[in-house]
């Protein structure tokens, strides 16, 4: 190895689930500890998370251009005034009540 290359960690999985445990209410991941990761859900209230350079090889679509199909996994970009910039979020769309006003663009999700 050169002084050039850096080490690098080989074969990473493209997603992974954050395991929060058998959560009783609504917490904010701030207040959780002892927060782990696995390779598959364990508990309802994990969180999917999919490796960056797997999720930017789809094009983000914008809502006024089609919209996902209902039960579609997808991630979201809106706009956020508290951070102002763009934030993301994931989740599964599973009917028409949901409110895309504020919605810059979203992708589709492989299934897991």
């Amino acid at each position: 190895m050169t002084d050039e290359q850096q080490p690098r960690i080989l074969n990473t999985p493209e997603e992974i689930w954050l395991v929060y445990g058998d959560v009783d209410y609504d917490s904010d991941h701030n207040e959780c500890r002892d927060v782990s990761w696995c390779n598959e859900s364990q508990f309802p209230s994990d969180v999917r998370y999919i490796r960056a350079d797997k999720a930017e090889q789809t094009d983000w679509i914008k809502p006024s251009e089609r919209l996902p199909e209902p039960g579609d996994l997808i991630a979201v970009k809106w706009f956020s005034p508290r951070h102002y910039d763009y934030d993301s979020w994931v989740f599964i769309p599973t009917d028409d009540g949901f409110k895309w006003d504020d919605i810059a663009c979203w992708i589709k999700l492989p299934k897991p």
